[in-house]
């Protein structure tokens, strides 16, 4: 029942998706390496989350974006794949304040994550 009440929704956010155009990297901020991760981190999002696309752009809503329609794990999946792809961990408490922010909020955590890691030379 519930997929069948919201299927309009996921309906018109996949027709928004499938309407815009490639996300200009620079979008994303400056440099490569920080534009490349912020890529990755659409790509997942878009392949665990079951979006038609990765165009995804910094104000869109991180809720939205990793609105779990298909079954109710797939941000789980996503968050767990960023851990493993990134070397980071991201806990119950993020991922709630993640979901009141911007997905370009969302990356910039994720990023200075991966960079406190790099730095440290500590992998999890």
């Amino acid at each position: 029942m519930w997929q069948r009440r919201t299927l309009p929704i996921v309906e018109n956010i996949a027709t928004e998706l499938k309407q815009r155009p490639v996300t200009n990297p620079s979008g994303w901020g400056e440099g490569e390496e920080h534009q490349a991760f912020a890529q990755t981190v659409c790509e997942i999002v878009q392949k665990e989350m079951g979006w038609p696309n990765d165009h995804f752009i910094p104000e869109d809503s991180a809720g939205v974006v990793f609105w779990a329609h298909e079954d109710g794990l797939d941000n789980v999946t996503a968050i767990m794949e960023m851990e493993d792809t990134f070397g980071i961990v991201v806990t119950d408490r993020d991922l709630e304040r993640y979901g009141t922010q911007t997905l370009g909020e969302v990356i910039e955590d994720l990023w200075s994550r991966k960079v406190a890691v790099s730095v440290s030379g500590f992998e999890r």
